[in-house]
């Protein structure tokens, strides 16, 4: 199998590109951890707390299950799938064959630490949004690879958010629209399978939101992974394929 060379800068497009290319061609492994992850939220807080089990598109969530499905689809999920995505890209660069059990073997030790970064930078921003709005979103670009660098450099917290913030310098601009297009590209694909089978039975379109939101994670976890190696590539500090 070709490594996957992460010690070279990449433009926008190829990262997005080898976005798709590495799901396409892993799709199996990256589905699955991502499964593993999202689908006790979707079936126990949106499809037992939230009805969608039994109403479908028309349940109408009481505000306390939108607010916890919101912190856990927008901070814990993708925190826990990034642990896991740059564990199976890691081992793409070591020329090694994806695998689940191996990919949650290496991660799990680092979750604790990661879903720690990403809480306290989940914070800042929080009250960077309450600020204005446009310190929330500075700061949301500034540290967005700062669970990337929990678990590859083994930082934690401040540091962690420090470390992405010096990686993300000089570049917030193009990180901004990498994370812009990705989001939004991403986050159509992830919306059509549901919007599909929308007037379909509950538990069907249940199951096709759990998959596309899936899908949609994933693929946002492994170019921000990505972006990650690229931002090093670009300061002359190559990664060496050796961890995590």
């Amino acid at each position: 199998m070709t490594r996957l060379d992460l010690s070279r800068p990449r433009e926008l497009g190829e990262i997005l590109g080898d976005a798709l290319r590495l799901f396409r061609a892993h799709g199996s492994v990256f589905l699955t951890l991502t499964i593993v992850v999202v689908a006790p939220v979707g079936l126990l807080v949106d499809g037992v707390w939230g009805r969608t089990l039994a109403d479908g598109p028309d349940a109408h969530p009481a505000t306390a299950v939108r607010l916890v499905s919101l912190l856990l689809a927008g901070f814990v999920l993708p925190a826990l799938v990034t642990a896991l995505s740059v564990s199976v890209v890691a081992g793409l660069a070591r020329g090694e064959e994806p695998s689940a059990r191996e990919a949650f073997r290496r991660a799990l030790p680092v979750m604790p630490r990661v879903l720690g970064t990403v809480a306290l930078g989940a914070l800042g921003v929080a009250l960077g949004t309450l600020a204005l709005i446009v310190p929330g979103i500075w700061l949301a670009i500034r540290w967005y690879v700062a669970a990337q660098v929990s678990v590859v450099e083994g930082l934690g917290g401040r540091a962690a958010l420090q470390r992405g913030g010096e990686l993300v310098a000089g570049r917030w601009g193009n990180v901004f629209v990498l994370v812009l297009v990705a989001g939004l590209g991403f986050g159509l694909v992830g919306a059509l399978l549901p919007a599909i089978v929308g007037g379909a039975s509950a538990p069907l379109y249940v199951a096709a939101t759990i998959i596309g939101q899936s899908i949609a994670l994933s693929l946002t976890a492994i170019a921000g992974t990505l972006l990650y190696f690229d931002l090093r590539a670009r300061r002359g500090e190559p990664w060496a394929p050796g961890g995590p």
